[in-house]
């Protein structure tokens, strides 16, 4: 199991703590988008499981890392979910959820 990475904590913290001083609703609206967007998140891993469950991504992702048009599909799947993750975060938080 992986160790919590401390650079999450630092982030999340100053963050949070501004939205309280500054609004305490902007803080409610940014744990409930947070909160959506987790479970959009797992929604997807498990409805993949589901689907597919013979298809282990890390094996996949270990394979494919061999060889550099592997490298590079991983990184560009791994953009593509980073830039869908941030466009849904922002048109959840412009229509006032």
């Amino acid at each position: 199991m992986k160790h919590f990475d401390k650079r999450l904590f630092w982030l999340f913290v100053p963050a949070v703590a501004f939205l309280y001083l500054v609004n305490d609703g902007l803080l409610i609206e940014f744990i409930s988008v947070l909160s959506l967007g987790l479970l959009v998140a797992g929604l997807t891993h498990l409805i993949r499981k589901v689907l597919l469950p013979y298809i282990d991504m890390g094996d996949m992702a270990e394979q494919a890392s061999l060889t550099p048009t592997g490298s590079g599909l991983i990184f560009l799947g791994a953009s593509i979910m980073v830039a869908a993750f941030a466009i849904m975060t922002s048109l959840l938080m412009s229509t006032g959820h």
